[in-house]
């Protein structure tokens, strides 16, 4: 079987631009509010990065601004994903809230929100505390606690990627049964 090289278009930076898929299966499609009530509820997401035609996925821990329509997660000041997104910061996403294999059928009851976005490095310092803030909100029990010994500091080692949701997508599969 000879394997042959699909053509794609670049954007005026030169880089990659996909063809915008659709979900075959419409009834398997999920409506924009059930896709960010999963953003809302879940706490980690995967990210997958491309350079130099070499594929890297990475799951981390997030938090969402629904008004400026962007993901936000913390990394250390060096790094493979860091490596990556300067070369290439076109990422693809998604949240899985895995409701179950369900037996008999070969089959599970999930639900995915996939998404295309533009990561970027977070420099201002307001920014940085914001995103945090929104972070420990999301994921701590006692926020307050975490807060006040984490955002008291000098956050100079602490590097925040941005992603800016370019598209959203949304696929359920949920057992008649």
């Amino acid at each position: 079987m000879k394997s042959e090289k699909r053509r794609v278009k670049s954007d005026m930076k030169g880089n990659y631009v996909m063809k915008k898929y659709h979900i075959r299966r419409q009834e398997k499609s999920m409506e924009k509010e059930e896709i960010f009530s999963i953003i809302k509820e879940k706490t980690h997401m995967t990210v997958s990065m491309c350079c130099n035609e070499e594929p890297y996925l990475v799951t981390v821990n997030y938090a969402f601004d629904r008004h400026i329509n962007s993901f936000y997660f913390h990394c250390a000041n060096e790094g493979k994903k860091l490596d990556f997104l300067r070369k290439n910061s076109k990422v693809y996403g998604q949240i899985l809230d895995d409701r179950g294999y369900i037996t008999g059928e070969c089959n599970y009851n999930y639900a995915t929100v996939q998404f295309t976005g533009e990561a970027g490095f977070t420099d201002n310092e307001e920014e940085k505390y914001s995103a945090l803030d929104l972070m420990i909100e999301k994921l701590e029990s006692e926020p307050e606690k975490v807060k006040k010994k984490m955002l008291s500091r000098n956050l100079s080692g602490v590097t925040i990627i941005k992603v800016k949701v370019e598209h959203f997508s949304g696929k359920k599969y949920v057992s008649q049964r």
